[in-house]
């Protein structure tokens, strides 16, 4: 008895699924401060708590100064803010201290908000990272106003753009 529990025990780590949330899953909340020490609640921003001039479409994206394909990712995402004001964009940073984060945002340019996820707090609930934060980045959804995960994607290439494109026109956002 003792061999079929620990065997079922290995089978349940083993075949466990690490994969990000999933589109039609139910956005997990959170609460974190930006790059200027501000307060930021997605509350405010999606779900039945949500403030009706707020509510919207939010796209956040998890990524780390050490990530390569968020340096192709990001620049990417700024320009789709411009294409579609109403969407909420924020790049949220994982596990990586202020000074760090500053520094990276004044070496490229960034110009989208910064949350700062310094514990992996949020990548672990999005499951970004794992339990001893070690992340997959970047890491990509796409909220709708109702807080229901629309588009959820690991990692960054070409073939992703015309993708998200589509999810935010099919979001009826494009202005």
């Amino acid at each position: 008895m003792k061999f079929v529990t620990v065997f079922l025990l290995f089978c349940s780590i083993v075949f466990a699924s690490d994969d990000l949330l999933q589109a039609g899953e139910i956005a997990p909340g959170f609460f974190l401060r930006d790059s200027d020490n501000k307060n930021f609640f997605m509350s405010k921003y999606v779900g039945v708590k949500a403030k009706p001039n707020l509510k919207g479409p939010l796209v956040i994206s998890f990524f780390a100064s050490w990530c390569i394909p968020c340096r192709t990712e990001i620049p990417f995402l700024t320009e789709m803010q411009k294409e579609y004001p109403a969407v909420k964009f924020y790049l949220i940073n994982v596990s990586e201290d202020k000074k760090t984060v500053h520094s990276y945002i004044k070496k490229i340019g960034i110009t989208l908000p910064v949350l700062l996820d310094q514990f992996g707090v949020t990548a672990k609930k999005y499951k970004v990272a794992d339990a001893q934060n070690n992340a997959k980045l970047p890491g990509l959804f796409i909220i709708n106003g109702d807080g229901i995960i629309k588009y959820s994607h690991q990692g960054f290439d070409e073939s992703s753009k015309e993708h998200i494109i589509g999810i935010l026109d099919s979001l009826l956002i494009k202005k």
